[in-house]
């Protein structure tokens, strides 16, 4: 059942309606619920993009680049994966972080020292 199309649809319809009407913690609680029931989901990488974009717009920037992080990392042929990039270096940009997920250097201090 759970993997069944219509269930992937069904979960997919909801999900993108709680974006659709801006109800990002009914759809960050929709993707954690799906993710710990179903994990084997045909379409967990799209979930796990909009799982990011719903914590993004709960301003939950470092849990958004979590998902973001497993996206690309679990899915890297996704078709959602360059979306997911795109996400991840702003996301990461806001939390100091470079590219590869580190803590971006501190500039260095005036003077050189």
């Amino acid at each position: 059942y759970p993997n069944s199309l219509f269930a992937v649809q069904a979960i997919e319809k909801v999900a993108n309606f709680y974006l659709k009407m801006q109800d990002y913690q009914r759809a960050a609680d929709l993707m954690q619920n799906v993710a710990q029931d179903f994990p084997d989901l045909d379409n967990m990488d799209a979930m796990l993009l909009k799982w990011a974009i719903a914590l993004y717009r709960l301003n939950r920037m470092e849990e958004a680049y979590d998902k973001l992080t497993e996206l690309l990392n679990e899915f890297p042929e996704s078709p959602h994966a360059e979306k997911g990039k795109q996400y991840r270096v702003q996301i990461g940009k806001r939390l100091g972080k470079d590219e590869d997920g580190g803590d971006a250097a501190p500039a260095p201090a005036e003077g050189g020292k």
